[in-house]
């Protein structure tokens, strides 16, 4: 994983745009200090950027309030640019060799910002006809 580099995520981007994958899911974890029906894994379908659906790995749905922490890959890209500023040291992202999909964000606080950090991780990515 490297500091936000923005040829990194643009290549990322641009392979990601070229895919013209409209129908997909994934699972990711997102850990931080957050209630735990965010950090446990999610599953979320997206289809034409619109969330389809989001369920627990126990086949539970997500309640609304809390799938919005399961982004559509597109504002994962938004997010790790958004997510600089004046308390946060710096973002760090890898991205996947085949589609360009942020595989790992994270996001690193300054010092004085207790428990601020937070690392999402988007794992078991499926490419829906």
């Amino acid at each position: 994983m490297e500091p936000l580099n923005l040829q990194s995520w643009t290549a990322a981007r641009q392979k990601w745009q070229a895919a013209r994958i409209t129908h997909y899911r994934y699972t990711s974890t997102l850990s931080c200090f957050c209630p735990l029906e965010v950090v446990q894994p999610i599953t979320a379908e997206y289809r034409n950027g619109q969330l389809v659906s989001a369920s627990y790995a126990d086949g539970r749905a997500v309640p609304p309030a809390f799938a919005a922490s399961r982004p559509s890959i597109d504002s994962l890209f938004s997010e790790i640019i958004a997510n600089r500023g004046e308390y946060v040291d710096r973002v760090e992202a890898s991205y996947d060799a085949q589609y360009g999909y942020p595989r790992v964000i994270q996001v690193i606080t300054k010092p004085i910002i207790a428990d601020g950090e937070s690392e999402r991780r988007v794992t078991a990515f499926e490419r829906l006809p």
